[in-house]
């Protein structure tokens, strides 16, 4: 794979890299490249479920828009034919100048400049527009991802957990079975709160803001990064997650001054009231999303029994602790 990277860059780029670096994993591959003429970073695009090549080139729209809008953020170098997705042979890359990044640091300072970088930034993107698809999610149709657990909705290719739960020999089944009846108690309560209640607005939604994708340098805010998960859907889905994300504990419980504050901080900036009831239950609803998702893929596919270890807790500290 390295070799044929290099020939990539080569041909894509006229690059010459005479070292390349991979970082830890994540969804997509990146590297740190080292060339005679400086040192770059290198994202290899991967295809989600469902994910088009369209969707790369629709991030790239994205940033120029952001761009435009004064909004921080890194622009992809261009290839040598001028376009900002690297393409070849159903490969794609997106190559950046590289910065060293700082570790991620959650403070109140940090969390307090996110909330207000998330609202600028569904602010400047209400107007986004672009030629190439990009998904829009309705909370409603989104809801229906926790009735996998029982049933198998429309929009899935997969059999109820129930029933992957009798035929996989994993571990995780004999604990699965013994939370199903709490698990369906938090589906119950995610409804009550969320079915039919009013909304905001729509924007982009960034999906993926956290500490990891809030880049400082030397101590300076550096850039917005990372749009793999953006949509178009209700601004709170995306504030309920970040929140989530700038206030959850290693232990898998959530700092609840942190997630209110995060919440108010940007309800502030934006002029807009807060229903606490619908974050309570996007809390629960997002938690819920991806304990389903892992343990589907802990039961069919590959093992994330880890992700379904740390929202199990959340879960249970989310329904002990309303706010």
């Amino acid at each position: 794979m390295t070799k044929q990277l290099l020939q990539d860059m080569k041909e894509l780029y006229g690059l010459t890299v005479k070292e390349i670096f991979r970082f830890g994993k994540s969804v997509n591959a990146t590297y740190k490249l080292i060339t005679k003429d400086g040192e770059y970073f290198l994202k290899e695009l991967y295809f989600f479920k469902g994910t088009k090549k369209e969707h790369f080139f629709a991030q790239v729209d994205i940033v120029l828009h952001m761009k435009k809008k004064g909004l921080n953020v890194l622009t992809p170098l261009q290839t040598k034919t001028g376009g900002y997705v690297g393409e070849i042979n159903n490969r794609y890359y997106l190559l950046y100048p590289y910065h060293e990044i700082d570790a991620p640091l959650n403070n109140d300072d940090r969390l307090n400049f996110a909330a207000n970088t998330l609202a600028d930034f569904h602010e400047a993107m209400k107007d986004f527009e672009t030629k190439y698809e990009v998904q829009e999610k309705s909370i409603e149709k989104d809801v229906d991802t926790i009735t996998l657990l029982t049933e198998e909705p429309k929009t899935f290719h997969s059999e109820p957990l129930v029933d992957s739960a009798k035929k996989t020999k994993h571990p995780l089944k004999k604990e699965f079975i013994k939370e199903l009846p709490f698990l369906k108690n938090v589906a119950i309560r995610i409804m009550r709160h969320l079915w039919g209640m009013p909304f905001t607005e729509k924007s982009l939604l960034h999906y993926d803001f956290g500490p990891h994708n809030i880049f400082y340098s030397k101590g300076n805010f550096l850039a917005v990064s990372d749009f793999d998960f953006s949509h178009f859907g209700f601004v709170e889905v995306d504030v309920a997650k970040a929140a989530k994300f700038w206030s959850e504990k290693e232990d898998g419980t959530i700092d609840l001054r942190k997630f209110r504050r995060f919440i108010y901080v940007y309800s502030k900036q934006r002029n807009m009231k807060i229903d606490w009831g619908v974050y309570y239950g996007l809390a629960l609803f997002i938690v819920m999303r991806r304990l389903v998702y892992a343990t589907n893929y802990t039961f069919t596919r590959k093992d994330l029994k880890f992700l379904y270890d740390k929202d199990i807790k959340t879960l249970h500290f989310l329904m002990e602790n309303k706010f």
